[in-house]
Order: structure tokens, then C-alpha cells, then sequence
């Protein structure tokens, strides 16, 4: 009987890593399983930071690009190039009013229109302020009208033609034909007539 138990024993013992071996998977044999107590855990080995984000130029605390000098060459030339056109704005405003007034508001930017063609026709002087103020040009100029303030409606027309607008399709003249003096203007050939006034070439 002792012996029985003796041989029993020794052949549990001697097919056990066999039938172990044998019967596991693939993985396993090749990834052997590492007990609880010696996991990075339970040794309390650290882990490894992440790494941070970026203080860079492109990361999340990157100051904002500094504001450009109010002294510098760009911002100054970006300042004088929005003050001449306020400027062009307001002095092509006096104009309309002086001349156009109470007309409607397409015949208003017309005469807007009028003088931005001349500042563009080579027989003008090249400025708003020149041609408005060529001698003998323009009626409002003469008579002192141009010194009024111009109202809301005008400056808004002045807005548009320098915008672009040309109601005349490129008149150079324009005229009320009740009130002109200057024979002359009878001559040009006239595009339309918006309200009181004609416009030619």
C-alpha cells in the first residue's frame, strides 16, 4: 500500500510541468505570468511623468503677440492713410451739399462722381482738393456755399461715390440749366439728368 502511494506521488509529480506545459496556449508559454507582489504597483516603482504641455510659443500659457506700437511706421501709416480718406469724405461732403442739396440722393452722389472722374481725366489736377478747388470750377466754392456743414445724406453720398459709385457712367460736367451762365457747357454732350441737373462729357 506505501508502495502504491510512493508511485502515485512520483507520477503526479513527474507529468504535472508536462500536462502544464502541454495544455497552455500559445501566449502564455511565451509571456510568463508575473505574480501580483512584483507588478510595478504593488512595488511601488514610479511611473514616468507625462510630459508637459508646451510654454512655448504655441502652448496653452504662449503670451498673446504684443500689440503693435501705436508709434510704429505701419500704424502710423495706417492712421494717415484712414484720416485722408475721412478727410476726402468730408471735403467731397461740403461739396455735394453746396451744390446738390435738396436733390435726390442719386444725383447727389453723381456729383460726387463728377469730381472723382476729373481727379482721374489728366486734364484735372490729380487731388479731390484740386479739382475742387480748381478757380471757377464749382459754384459752391464761389459763392461760399461749400463752408456749410454737410448733413448726413451728403456725407453718405460722398462715402458711396469714393466707394466707387458712378451714377453718369463717367460725366466729367454736370449743370442746371435754369441757373448755369456759362454758354459754354451747352455744347457737351449730355448722359442723363438726374432731378435739376445734366450731365455731360
Amino acid at each position: 500500500m506505501i508502495f502504491l502511494t510512493i508511485m502515485a506521488y512520483l507520477t503526479i509529480v513527474t507529468l504535472a510541468p508536462w500536462q502544464s506545459y502541454s495544455f497552455q496556449p500559445p501566449m502564455l508559454r511565451q509571456s510568463p505570468v508575473i505574480p501580483r507582489w512584483q507588478t510595478p504597483r504593488a512595488r511601488n516603482i514610479p511611473r514616468a511623468d507625462l510630459p508637459k504641455a508646451s510654454s512655448g510659443r504655441n502652448g496653452p500659457v504662449a503670451q498673446a503677440p504684443a500689440a503693435e506700437p501705436a508709434n510704429s511706421t505701419a500704424a502710423y501709416a495706417r492712421q494717415a492713410a484712414r484720416q485722408r480718406y475721412l478727410d476726402n469724405v468730408y471735403l467731397l461732403a461740403k461739396l455735394i451739399h453746396g451744390e446738390a442739396r435738396g436733390e435726390p440722393y442719386v444725383g447727389q452722389v453723381a456729383v460726387g462722381a463728377v469730381v472723382l472722374n476729373r481727379v482721374e481725366n489728366p486734364l484735372y489736377p490729380k487731388t479731390l482738393a484740386g479739382v475742387i478747388y480748381q478757380p471757377g470750377a464749382f459754384d459752391a466754392v464761389i459763392d461760399g456755399q461749400i463752408t456749410l456743414t454737410p448733413d448726413q445724406e451728403t456725407l453718405r453720398a460722398a462715402q458711396d461715390a469714393i466707394g466707387g459709385w458712378d451714377p453718369t457712367g463717367g460725366a466729367l460736367f454736370y449743370y442746371n440749366p435754369a441757373k448755369t451762365t456759362s454758354y459754354w457747357i451747352w455744347d457737351r454732350q449730355v448722359i442723363l439728368v438726374i432731378g435739376d441737373h445734366y450731365f455731360a462729357r
